[in-house]
């Protein structure tokens, strides 16, 4: 499987090209790739969706409703270097505080996002952010982000 990189500092791409090149480098054979495209469109479409691009990472997030309105569950489709999803996704956490989410979880299989995790975690030690992630039985991972009051503002300057 071949994973497209696309530096955002030399290479920007839109959304729509992010979310289809993403979909087809991970394309098994499993699914035809018109009926993933068609799944991700619909996943767009939903109510109480939230949709932001920050350098070549798309960050796709559900919203909850009612008493669950400042919690969110997403994904990110990445085609960016390391280095700057590591920059994008500390802007991202910002992004979701200033929209007042202070519950945010994700799931991924790659081994590899565990890295940027971690590195925001070390990031955000000095702030009530809390970072988190675990194995699943299955081998995958889910991370939760406890987004704090404190400022995170300055993340947008990195």
């Amino acid at each position: 499987m071949k994973i497209t990189v696309a530096d955002s500092k030399t290479t920007p791409l839109t959304a729509p090209e992010i979310i289809m090149t993403y979909a087809r480098d991970l394309d098994d054979g499993k699914y035809p790739i018109a009926n993933v495209l068609a799944s991700i469109a619909e996943e767009l479409s939903l109510p109480n969706t939230d949709q932001v691009q920050i350098g070549n990472t798309v960050f796709v997030g559900h919203v909850g409703k009612g008493k669950h309105k400042n919690t969110m569950f997403g994904r990110a489709f990445n085609l960016d270097t390391a280095q700057n999803f590591v920059r994008n996704g500390l802007k991202y956490v910002a992004y979701l505080q200033n929209k007042g989410i202070k519950y945010y979880r994700t799931e991924f299989a790659a081994p590899e996002y565990v890295t940027a995790f971690k590195l925001w975690y070390e990031r955000t030690k000095n702030t009530d952010t809390e970072v988190d992630v675990v194995q699943l039985s299955d081998g995958s991972y889910r991370a939760y982000i406890y987004i704090g009051d404190d400022s995170l503002k300055e993340f947008w300057r990195i």
